[in-house]
């Protein structure tokens, strides 16, 4: 219904601040881009709205990545897998992909320092990035969203709401990648 975020009651209160200044950070981000445009410094991207976009899924349990890859796919999405933190690094530097659902516990490099070096990278710092992770705290969140993070999604999925989130994300950082 255009919502930006949800949060659900009772709340943490650390997590709601949190949740709000993420979307205050990106509403001064679409302000400083819709700027920028309005100068010609940057043009707003042409891609097609039924243009398949491509999402890097990174996970180490390959039946996670097996399960959503199958539903991604079926919505029409191009999925890239990655079962470690240096394999993500990887691909997202050479495919760039529209979004990217990371998990946090990894055995090389957790999802919070993947995401903290895809944020310092020039080419994929606007690559929005979604934790999915069954380690479900306040403080995970809170974390998730200190190193860059636009989104979490706790596990046990529900893929309604991942499906939700994904094309919420979508519509937000499409416009500027």
């Amino acid at each position: 219904m255009g919502g930006s975020d949800y949060i659900t009651k009772p709340f943490n209160t650390l997590e709601a601040i949190v949740r709000i200044e993420n979307q205050l950070q990106i509403r001064q981000i679409q302000e400083k881009m819709l700027g920028l445009e309005q100068q010609g410094q940057v043009t707003p991207d042409q891609t097609v709205a039924s243009e398949s976009k491509q999402i890097l899924m990174v996970d180490d349990e390959l039946k996670n990545l097996a399960l959503l890859t199958d539903l991604l796919e079926e919505e029409g999405y191009e999925v890239w897998q990655a079962d470690s933190g240096s394999e993500a690094l990887r691909i997202a530097e050479m495919v760039l992909p529209d979004l990217i659902l990371l998990d946090i516990n990894m055995p090389d490099i957790n999802g919070y320092d993947v995401c903290q070096k895809l944020k310092a990278d020039v080419k994929t710092k606007l690559i929005p990035v979604i934790f999915v992770s069954a380690v479900d705290e306040a403080w995970d969140k809170v974390k998730a969203f200190s190193v860059g993070g636009s989104d979490y999604v706790g596990k046990p999925i529900d893929i309604i709401e991942l499906m939700a989130r994904m094309r919420h994300q979508l519509q937000i950082w499409g416009h500027y990648k």
